[in-house]
C-alpha cells in the first residue's frame, strides 16, 4: 500500500446552521475544516497511511485541529504552529450549498522541512488540493518545493485547484499557476466552474477537450458534477459515473470526501477507475447529508453499507 500525504490549510470553519446565509445567519456552528485536511481524514478514516503537513494556530483553535488529526490517526509530525489559526465563515441556503469569507491566519506561512521532503518516495502519493496554496506566501513556496521532490522521485501526484473566488484577486495569474500543475500532475480534480475557468470554455465537452491536451497523456481527469456524479477521462474511459440519491443537508467537504476516497483506493492499489469512482461518489454523497466536514466523512463500514 502505498502512503498519502495532504499539503496545505487547516482551518475553522463557522457554520450558519439557519441556512439563512452569512448576511442573515445568527447562529453558527464551529467545525474543524480545510481541504487538505479534510482529505487527510478522510484518507486516514479510510485506513490509508497518510500525513498532514500545514501551519495551524499557537492558539487554543490550532490545538484543537492538532487532536482532531492525532485522533484521526493523521500523522502530525510535520506540522508547525505558528500565529493564529485561519477561520472560514461559511454560509449555507436552503440546498445546502455554500458561500465563504475567510479571516487568514497562519496558514500561508508553512515553510517546509527537509524532513517531511525525506519521506517522498515512488510509493507516495502526495495530494496539492489546498484552496489558500497558490496566493502567493511561504506555503506556495512549500507547495513548489514538495512538488518538485515528488516528480523527482517519481511519486504521484494529484492536484484539486479548489478555487474559491473570494481568495484570488489575479485570475489570470492563478489560471496559469493551475494549468502548471496540471501538466505535471497523475490525476487531476475539477468541479464545474473550475473546468470553465481553466479552460475558458463554457461548453462541457469543449473544456475538457482543452483541458485534457494540457495533461500528461497517461493522466486521468475527474470532473465531478454534484449529484450527477463524476466526469471520468482517461485513456481507458470517457464517461460519467452516477452517485447514489440523497437529500442534500451541506456540500461543505463533499468533494474532499470524494477525492480522499478516491485516493485511498490508488493507494491500496485499485486500478479499475469506474470501480473508485463509485467507491469516491458515496464518500461524498454521505458526506453532504450532515453538517460540516471532517465530522462527516465517512468510514469504511459506512461506505460499505451505502
Amino acid at each position: 500500500m502505498k502512503k498519502v500525504v495532504c499539503i496545505g490549510e487547516m482551518l475553522i470553519d463557522m457554520v450558519d446552521v439557519d441556512h439563512k446565509g452569512l448576511l442573515l445567519a445568527q447562529n453558527f456552528e464551529l467545525n474543524p475544516g480545510g481541504a487538505s485536511a479534510n482529505v487527510a481524514i478522510a484518507c486516514a478514516r479510510l485506513s490509508t497511511e497518510t500525513y498532514y503537513l500545514g501551519a495551524l494556530g499557537n492558539d487554543s483553535f490550532g490545538k484543537r485541529l492538532r487532536n482532531v488529526l492525532e485522533d484521526n490517526k493523521v500523522n502530525v509530525d510535520f506540522v508547525d504552529h505558528i500565529g493564529n489559526t485561519t477561520i472560514a465563515w461559511v454560509g449555507l441556503d436552503d440546498d445546502g450549498e455554500r458561500s465563504f469569507e475567510f479571516l487568514r491566519g497562519s496558514d500561508g506561512k508553512y515553510e517546509i522541512k527537509k524532513s517531511a521532503l525525506d519521506i517522498i518516495d515512488e510509493n507516495t502519493i502526495v495530494h496539492f488540493g489546498s484552496a489558500t496554496a497558490l496566493l502567493g506566501d511561504e506555503l506556495e513556496k512549500s507547495y513548489d518545493t514538495l512538488k518538485d521532490k515528488t516528480i523527482e522521485v517519481q511519486g504521484t501526484v494529484v492536484f484539486d485547484p479548489n478555487y474559491r473566488e473570494l481568495l484570488v484577486n489575479d485570475v489570470e495569474s492563478y489560471r496559469n499557476k493551475t494549468i502548471n500543475y496540471i501538466e505535471v500532475s497523475d490525476y487531476v480534480k475539477l468541479s464545474l466552474e473550475e473546468l470553465e475557468l481553466i479552460s475558458e470554455e463554457k461548453d462541457i465537452e469543449a473544456a475538457i477537450n482543452k483541458v485534457s491536451h494540457i495533461m500528461k497523456k497517461s493522466a486521468v481527469l475527474f470532473v465531478t458534477l454534484g449529484s450527477k456524479g463524476c466526469y471520468v477521462i482517461s485513456e481507458e474511459i470517457s464517461k460519467i459515473v452516477p452517485s447514489i440519491e440523497i437529500t442534500q443537508v451541506d456540500a461543505t467537504g463533499a468533494g474532499d470526501a470524494f477525492i480522499g476516497a478516491l485516493i485511498s483506493q490508488l493507494a491500496k492499489g485499485e486500478t479499475d477507475l469506474e470501480i473508485a469512482v463509485r467507491y469516491a461518489n458515496r464518500a461524498g454523497a454521505i458526506t453532504a447529508t450532515h453538517v460540516g466536514a471532517i465530522n462527516s466523512l465517512p468510514t469504511e463500514k459506512e461506505l460499505q453499507s451505502n
